[in-house]
């Protein structure tokens, strides 16, 4: 089978697919299920905006704890924060044009303009945050003073919004989909999704030597697919995409390394440590939650109903495997055998979530912070008046919380000490 049979590249002779494809099917034997551990030094930094498995888990504890605004830093108004990122020392915050880089006590540290895809990443490995920028080039800061140290120019430019980056070393992938052009429907010839890799330069490398490198160095050439949304995310060595009818895992030289076929369409996939992949998709108009293992074996199968079948936000994967939906103002727990735990509504609109160690899951609604335990229990963290919460939560190491409002970054403190609570009442 010729690799364009499969999807569509820049490669003037594509090459045989070395793997032979896999279809999906029910699996009469499912993975075992251990409750995942999480070292001391390994932390996810929670939403699926940073955490390349998409799955939203987040290795600290919440505590149990009255919490106070510790610190309140206004922000621009018409921001519009989509989410936060954690970083030591700092806070990374997005909105729809802007983004702000401020330090533990909210000082500005670095704002500018975003780009497409309102895309933006924390790589751990190289210390670096990588960003989407006007023009549809892509940047590289410092996490410092968010200084670019190099930037680059995408394939297709800003017609692409990029919706996924992940770091290997020094090779950064980025993958997105075409953005329609206002009034005009899209050809279905037309390029409609790319994943590509770029090579990180070295800390003496200027912007320059990046772009000439970008084109003179024999890295692979992008891979262009036809299916007008993907589902992209990073597992181990590779970069798994799932497209209409297809889910491929790729090298770190983008070759496809292992096919997984089905009659389905993908509408939002996350990724546990076993590589068991969570996706929820449609199928001949009706939406359903799958667990698929690598070899296409679908463990699990869940039908879907309203709101749930419209939800963008990947499925959240517990430590204990617990599978949780959100959508609009519901939030579903299941189990991974396919047993529904129980469905809940919320008192309002849900902005986000994240699983916490302790399987705990921090929601931030509307007006509160609240945690929704395996019980069902509905618990109240934190309220705000006057304005609306905006983002997902974040959770740190050190016993802080940060959320942003359509008026305010917050970071609140758990407050564990009785001496230290009198003080605050």
């Amino acid at each position: 089978m010729a690799q364009d049979d499969i999807y569509r590249d820049t490669r003037e002779n594509p090459e045989e697919i070395a793997v032979e494809a896999k279809p999906i099917a029910p699996s009469s034997t499912s993975t075992p299920q251990k409750k995942q551990e999480v070292s001391e030094n390994e932390y996810y930094t929670c939403t699926c905006f940073q955490n390349v498995l998409q799955n939203s888990r987040c290795a600290n504890q919440l505590p149990e704890a009255q919490w106070h605004s510790g610190n309140k830093k206004e922000i621009y108004p018409d921001f519009n924060p989509k989410y936060i990122l954690f970083i030591p020392n700092s806070v990374y915050i997005r909105g729809d044009m802007l983004w702000m880089l401020l330090d533990a006590k909210g000082n500005n540290i670095s704002t500018s303009v975003g780009g497409s895809g309102e895309r933006a990443y924390i790589s751990h490995e190289t210390k670096t945050l990588i960003q989407s920028e006007p023009g549809g080039k892509i940047s590289i800061r410092t996490l410092s003073n968010g200084e670019s140290t190099a930037t680059f120019n995408a394939k297709f430019g800003s017609s692409i919004a990029h919706a996924f980056f992940y770091t290997l070393g020094k090779k950064l992938f980025f993958a997105g989909s075409k953005l329609p052009a206002p009034g005009v429907q899209s050809d279905s010839q037309d390029l409609l999704s790319i994943l590509e890799r770029a090579d990180i330069p070295s800390g003496d490398k200027s912007s320059r030597d990046l772009l000439l490198e970008d084109e003179i160095e024999s890295k692979p050439k992008p891979v262009l697919f036809d299916s007008p949304h993907i589902c992209v995310a990073g597992f181990e060595n590779n970069v798994i995409v799932a497209e209409e009818n297809r889910i491929l895992f790729f090298d770190t030289s983008l070759k496809v390394v292992n096919l997984i076929k089905g009659e389905f369409e993908p509408i939002t996939m996350s990724v546990d440590e076993a590589c068991r992949m969570h996706l929820i998709v449609s199928v001949e108009g009706k939406f359903e939650l799958w667990i698929v293992n690598r070899e296409g074996g679908r463990e699990c199968t869940i039908p879907l109903f309203k709101p749930f079948d419209k939800t963008e936000i990947p499925p959240i994967i517990g430590f204990d495997h617990t599978v949780y939906l959100i959508a609009e103002n519901r939030i579903m727990a299941a189990r991974p055998d396919g047993e529904i735990l129980w469905v809940l509504p919320a008192k309002n609109t849900i902005k986000g979530a994240i699983i916490t160690q302790g399987d705990k899951l921090l929601v931030t609604e509307e007006k509160e912070v609240v945690y929704y335990s395996l019980e069902a229990e509905r618990n109240e963290l934190f309220a705000v008046e006057d304005e609306l919460i905006c983002t997902p939560p974040v959770l740190s190491p050190d016993g802080k919380m940060s959320f942003a409002t359509d008026k305010h970054l917050y970071c609140i403190e758990a407050i564990t000490n009785e001496k230290d609570l009198k003080q605050i009442l």
